[in-house]
């Protein structure tokens, strides 16, 4: 009898801890590629792409989760900002080259696939992006920051040059303006 190594990704175990982790985190990882793609380069990158390409390389790496080091949700959120960084540099150069700046394809399991393309399919969760999208931009930056990310309404507000206090009323008055919307429960990270 072969012993399973939890760090293997190849190995089912592994997989199927990495698809229960990905499986929580999947709604909020789209609608922050959606959010950050932004409607000017949309032609250019597509957010199930950037969403595909950044669950295959956590999957790749997924030995290298540490939960004593945070959770989840923020190590795949820093894998999604470094191939959102990959993504524009390459759209930047195709547009320049005429080439398509397509990432080579790797091996996906097909279930994380399908988990990406269900939710990129939603309807529900379109309507909720786009009333993110034609909100105040401070407002977007909040709910991407503290509602997908996880980042604390304190360290949100820092970034963003606001003080804890007055990050914390947006914060609340944006998560009031967005209860009882299709989506929220799952987008949104659970801290505060």
């Amino acid at each position: 009898m072969r012993d399973t190594d939890p760090t293997d990704p190849t190995d089912p175990s592994a997989r199927e801890t990495f698809e229960e982790h990905y499986r929580d985190v999947a709604p909020a990882l789209y609608g922050w590629a959606y959010l950050r793609v932004g409607r000017d380069l949309r032609t250019q990158i597509d957010a199930t792409d950037l969403v595909q390409e950044t669950s295959l390389r956590a999957l790749q790496g997924f030995e290298r989760f540490d939960p004593d080091r945070g959770p989840f949700r923020r190590w795949v959120f820093r894998i999604a900002k470094n191939v959102l960084s990959e993504a524009l540099r390459r759209s930047s150069f195709a547009a320049k080259k005429g080439d398509t700046g397509a990432w080579s394809a790797g091996q996906m399991p097909e279930s994380v696939t399908r988990i990406t393309t269900r939710i990129a399919r939603d309807d529900a969760l379109q309507v909720l992006l786009n009333k993110i999208e034609e909100s105040d931009p401070s407002d977007q930056e909040l709910f991407l920051r503290c509602g997908l990310v996880g980042e604390s309404f304190v360290e949100a507000g820092r970034r963003m040059g606001l003080e804890p206090d007055a990050a914390r009323m947006r914060w609340n008055r944006l998560r009031e303006r967005l209860r009882g919307s299709a989506w929220v429960a799952e987008l949104l990270a659970t801290t505060d």
